[in-house]
């Protein structure tokens, strides 16, 4: 993510059971398992699964690509909320 300016090295994962769902009016799962997630979680005003790779330990090809297609994703969301 440094190529694009974002730092995320000190970033970490934190378990879905660390947050409370009504905190959050937009959920956004990456993994494609959003049919497995709580119904609390699923039910939020906006749920989106858009099922990226996991691009973790793949080449910096894979990286590129699922890096481009989030941003996609981002893009596309940000001009329906407009």
């Amino acid at each position: 993510m440094a190529r694009f300016g974002i730092d995320i090295k000190d970033q970490k994962s934190d378990y879905l059971s660390s947050y409370n769902s009504n905190d959050f009016d937009a959920v956004i799962s990456m993994c494609g398992c959003g049919a497995s997630l709580p119904s609390d979680w699923t039910e939020r005003p906006l749920f989106m699964d858009w099922n990226v790779e996991d691009p973790d330990g793949k080449d910096d090809k894979v990286f590129e690509r699922v890096s481009l297609e989030i941003k996609d994703h981002i893009e596309d969301l940000i001009s329906k909320l407009d």
